[in-house]
């Protein structure tokens, strides 16, 4: 605990009083310090403690009993304080050549949210909305104003933004082909795994060298490997036969999830394939 004392001084000459002032951040006669807001801030939004457990800790620390709503007060005063922060963030994404856009579920107040991140390999933005599509990203802002490449998984409400180029994320590709080679025993599944690693690692000696794009020399031939390994996947798995469908039914009939990987990886080769170079900014 510290005590602030503001001395009333008289001048002898002109019988003037001065007083002291206090520092700013004693406005009233008793309050916390920025110390304790910010510990308890920390712990909330840095180190996830829920805010009953919060209270518990600072009361087996330091004895104090605060009150749920101080907590979440001192939360909302961080927060207007960082809005600043968060907008020159926004603004440097929206600067980006590449934007890495995810969504994720999470529990808020009980119920489902979803927490959105936009990223580069530096500055990072996470949001939470109660929305998952095109209300959401738009609500945040970044994408609204961005002119670059926009990777993701091909989560259809990202393309409401057409104002920026999309590349389908192959990380996202890297796992699902891992799961058919390993569950499935699908060859081309692994042999499509390396040359796509081996297309990143030649695309990345290109960058390294100054080039934008791998040369066409090298560029032709990862292309025919490319179809010729989802044609070899294609035929190990052939379309559902056609059946009469059951009165009402609607979409698409169900496929393997080979299928469905082989068809996003074929008819959205141009997106998968960014990173190799046709891109003004190839992606990483």
């Amino acid at each position: 605990m510290t005590e602030h004392q503001a001395l009333h001084v008289r001048c002898p000459q002109c019988q003037q009083v001065s007083v002291g002032a206090f520092p700013t951040e004693v406005p009233s006669r008793a309050q916390y310090g920025p110390r304790l807001r910010a510990l308890a801030v920390y712990l909330v939004e840095a180190q996830f403690v829920p805010l009953g457990r919060t209270q518990q800790v600072l009361a087996e620390l330091f004895g104090l009993r605060l009150g749920r709503g101080t907590l979440v007060s001192w939360i909302q005063r961080a927060a207007r304080t960082l809005a600043p922060v968060d907008a020159a963030l926004k603004a440097a994404l929206r600067q980006a050549a590449v934007l890495h856009c995810d969504e994720t579920g999470v529990r808020r107040g009980g119920r489902l949210a979803w927490a959105h991140v936009t990223s580069t390999d530096r500055p990072t933005h996470y949001a939470i909305h109660a929305k998952r599509g095109a209300e959401a990203t738009s609500a945040i802002g970044i994408l609204l104003g961005f002119h670059g490449v926009s990777v993701h998984d091909g989560w259809k409400p990202y393309r409401v933004h057409t104002q920026c180029r999309h590349a389908l994320c192959n990380v996202h590709h890297l796992r699902e082909l891992t799961f058919l080679k390993e569950e499935y025993q699908q060859a081309w599944a692994g042999d499509l795994k390396t040359l796509l690693r081996q297309m990143r690692t030649a695309a990345d000696q290109a960058r390294t060298q100054g080039q934008a794009q791998l040369p066409a020399a090298q560029r032709g031939p990862f292309l025919a490997r490319y179809r010729a390994l989802l044609a070899a996947g294609l035929a190990a798995n052939p379309p559902p036969p056609a059946q009469p469908r059951p009165p009402g039914q609607r979409g698409r009939l169900a496929q393997s999830p080979a299928r469905n990987l082989l068809e996003q990886l074929l008819l959205g080769q141009d997106e998968v394939l960014v990173f190799p170079g046709r891109s003004r900014h190839p992606l990483r």
